[in-house]
């Protein structure tokens, strides 16, 4: 980083500083010493009237000696004041480039995090996609119409198997289509496995059809009409549940007089 290599070559300059005047302070305070030593020998020697001169000297130049130490002691304490001084700045310019790298380090984090998130929901799409294109697809492709009844062809229009398949299913007639089959295994036909492309055909007949309904069956006039009503349960490969339950496609058809077709009604066709 340029910062830090800032700090090292400021290191550096300050050592070949120290290299060219090694201790000369320290030098400036022993010469200095020295040579008060020497005036006070000189004072006490060919001074005149001075009767101690013994005494004179000692006192004096102990003093000397105890302030030439207390410098040298200074001198000491203020080179290790700035040698911490020195490692305390270069404490501080490390500390501000490991926030500086700390703080690039969140960002890298955070950019990952987005990154594995968007590969989480990019594989979360692709596996949907997949099941979406190779799932198992079951619908009514053909319907015809028979007396007071229905042909129904079920087809796995998928790419692959549906297991488990059934269908559930009852004709009537009346005016508006019967409720879904109340008794589940009277109305069920169990077809079990259906591979692609597969078909399988059921029939369904309205039951107890009296003369009067069959009146009004024929009379092109009413709205009277057979109907079908039904759904297909199937489980896909991938193991897909909807609420608890299988897969399910439900149909509702009917046939009005004179009228050769099977239609589909307004509501009740519907597949998941």
């Amino acid at each position: 980083m340029p910062q830090n290599d800032q700090t090292k070559n400021d290191a550096r300059k300050a050592g070949k500083n120290n290299k060219r005047a090694p201790h000369a302070g320290l030098w400036w305070i022993l010469v200095a010493g020295g040579v008060f030593l020497v005036t006070l020998l000189f004072v006490s020697t060919y001074l005149p009237g001075m009767s101690e001169r013994v005494k004179f000297f000692t006192v004096n130049a102990l003093s000397i000696l105890i302030l030439t130490a207390i410098a040298v002691q200074a001198y000491i304490y203020r080179r290790q004041w700035k040698a911490m001084q020195g490692q305390l700045d270069a404490m501080e310019g490390q500390s501000r480039i490991m926030g500086e790298s700390l703080v690039e380090t969140r960002r890298m984090v955070e950019h990952n995090e987005r990154a594995v998130k968007v590969a989480e929901e990019s594989i979360e799409v692709a596996r949907e996609n997949t099941i979406y294109a190779q799932r198992a697809y079951l619908t009514v492709t053909k319907r015809v119409a028979l007396t007071d009844g229905f042909l129904l062809r079920i087809r796995n229009v998928g790419n692959t198997p549906a297991n488990d398949v059934h269908v559930r299913a009852v004709a009537d007639v009346g005016y508006v289509p019967p409720p879904p089959p109340a008794n589940v295994m009277e109305n069920l036909t169990y077809i079990g496995s259906l591979s692609p492309r597969g078909t399988f055909d059921i029939v369904r007949f309205a039951n107890n059809v009296t003369a009067e309904q069959k009146s009004l069956l024929s009379d092109p006039e009413q709205e009277f009409r057979v109907w079908c009503v039904g759904a297909i349960f199937y489980e896909d490969i991938f193991k897909y549940d909807l609420d608890g339950g299988a897969r399910k496609t439900t149909f509702c058809y009917h046939q009005t007089a004179g009228s050769p077709s099977v239609d589909a009604w307004v509501t009740g066709n519907q597949a998941d």
